[in-house]
């Protein structure tokens, strides 16, 4: 495809895996700088649909590269 080289980049390979890595830390420290501590607050978080969503995220990021290398697309 036409596409610039840094698309190309950020969208295979190790590229794919450091942009998903940093989206997710990034929001990890948001969740923990918004909470400060407030535990009602972290069950709420828990239990939400964003926590369900950014929990498939994880899943998915790790699960990813075990079957690029088995073969499985």
């Amino acid at each position: 495809m036409d596409v610039f080289q840094t698309i190309k980049i950020l969208d295979s390979g190790q590229g794919r895996i450091l942009l998903m890595a940093s989206l997710q830390a990034s929001l990890i420290f948001y969740d923990y700088r918004a909470v400060e501590n407030n535990v009602w607050a972290l069950k709420d978080f828990c239990f939400s649909p964003l926590c369900s969503v950014l929990l498939f995220a994880f899943l998915m990021l790790m699960v990813r590269p075990v079957l690029d290398k088995k073969g499985l697309k």
